[in-house]
């Protein structure tokens, strides 16, 4: 019978710090790494949210808050490439980083969203070489509680996020011309979101 791998990947703030999980087991009856023998764990930074994502050669990326207690509050990015673990600093500020999200596209180039409570402004970074570009989204002055970021058939961004101001979530879509934003509902404060890839931003709003 032919034995099926499955490698399971998991990102989690513990006692302070980033810490990264994997789990690589025969699938059995459960599929579950089910006991601390099953894991490797390894502690990266310290950190207090943290978004995770997989490139095509299964690598992860980690983005993540560094956690004060520790160095000075900003937005980090961690990435292995199968041997050892690069960190980069995305964004720097007072309250910076607040629930961060990330997703790779076509390239495997990262995109990230976040709340900087410094200013209240939700903001969006995309890795380029040796730097990232940081946008600002939205400015309203209220603080957003959630975000959550995809990318479409053309590697262009889109996020759900929620204010806790107006207790609503809404959507935000980058165009040539800057970042276009809608209300969705009321609520919202846990949220996710999915691209399909066969629309292009062309078709949404």
């Amino acid at each position: 019978m032919e034995k099926i791998i499955k490698l399971w990947f998991v990102a989690f703030a513990f006692a302070l710090f980033s810490t990264f999980a994997a789990c690589a087991k025969n699938f059995g009856a459960t599929g579950l790494c089910d006991n601390e023998a099953q894991w490797m764990i390894e502690r990266i930074d310290s950190a207090d949210m943290i978004g995770l994502a997989l490139d095509s050669f299964d690598n992860p990326h980690i983005v993540y808050a560094n956690n004060p207690v520790y160095g000075p509050p900003a937005l980090k990015y961690a990435t292995y490439s199968g041997t050892e673990w690069t960190i980069e600093l995305v964004h720097a500020a007072s309250y910076t980083g607040y629930f961060p999200s990330i997703v790779l596209d076509s390239t495997d180039t990262p995109h990230v969203a976040w709340q900087d409570n410094t200013d209240s402004k939700l903001k969006y970074a995309r890795h380029n070489p040796g730097a990232w570009a940081v946008e600002t989204v939205e400015s309203t002055g209220q603080w957003w509680a959630a975000t959550s970021i995809a990318v479409d058939s053309m590697d262009s961004p889109r996020i759900v996020y929620f204010g806790i101001a107006t207790n609503g979530m809404k959507f935000a879509m980058r165009r040539e011309s800057g970042w276009t934003t809608a209300r969705v509902d009321r609520g919202g404060e846990y949220l996710s979101i999915a691209q399909d890839l066969r629309v292009t931003s062309s078709q949404l709003l």
